[in-house]
């Protein structure tokens, strides 16, 4: 999370393919 706060423009991509998986895994765990 601190590694996409500070080079967002450059993991920005990566930041939010790991975003989209975790919230996936939580919402896959929620239901």
């Amino acid at each position: 999370m601190t590694r996409c706060i500070i080079s967002k423009s450059y993991l920005m991509n990566s930041c939010l393919k790991m975003k989209i998986v975790f919230f996936r895994f939580f919402f896959y765990f929620s239901t």
